[in-house]
């Protein structure tokens, strides 16, 4: 029944996901705790000044992670939508991605890792939009300017410069 209800594409599933992630996320939103981070884990360029500031505040770290975790499963969704990868408009991917990512409760916190996965959605969004272009050189750009904005908040996502170097040439 769930499954059918997520599968359509009613206005009201839009507020079941992210009630389902609200749920979800209670305990870490009842308790919030800081991620314990590993020496220089947080040590990144971009995210070290957001850490700084949040440090003291671990509801609103949990809080904007939640919201950086809607917003992945919402251009999930609309890339899902985009460019049809289920063959037809669903809401699927999103509730989906919520469920599967909510189980690593470590996570459900401020972490560099949300701010990486947006921008790298984001390069995923702008290259898809390249296909069938002749002079992609925007798409291009855009793409390698989010992956790099991306690896300035998570650094290891500088191992899929290749990948996006591949599917940019392809």
């Amino acid at each position: 029944m769930l499954l059918k209800t997520f599968k359509s594409n009613r206005t009201g599933n839009f507020l079941l996901f992210p009630l389902a992630a609200l749920l979800l996320w209670l305990k870490s939103l009842i308790s919030p705790q800081a991620y314990p981070f590993y020496p220089e884990e947080s040590e990144n360029l971009l995210f070290k000044p957001l850490h700084n500031l949040l440090a003291g505040l671990p509801l609103v770290q949990v809080i904007l992670a939640l919201v950086l975790f809607l917003l992945l499963a919402i251009l999930m969704m609309q890339i899902n939508n985009r460019y049809n990868f289920l063959r037809r408009r669903s809401m699927l991917p999103a509730p989906l991605f919520i469920v599967m990512v909510s189980g690593f409760t470590g996570l459900q916190t401020l972490h560099p890792v949300w701010f990486g996965a947006l921008f790298v959605l984001f390069s995923i969004l702008r290259l898809f939009s390249a296909f069938d272009n002749t002079r992609a050189y925007s798409a291009a750009f855009d793409t390698g300017f989010f992956l790099a904005i991306g690896s300035l908040f998570y650094f290891n996502l500088i191992v899929l410069f290749p990948a996006f170097f591949l599917g940019i040439g392809i």
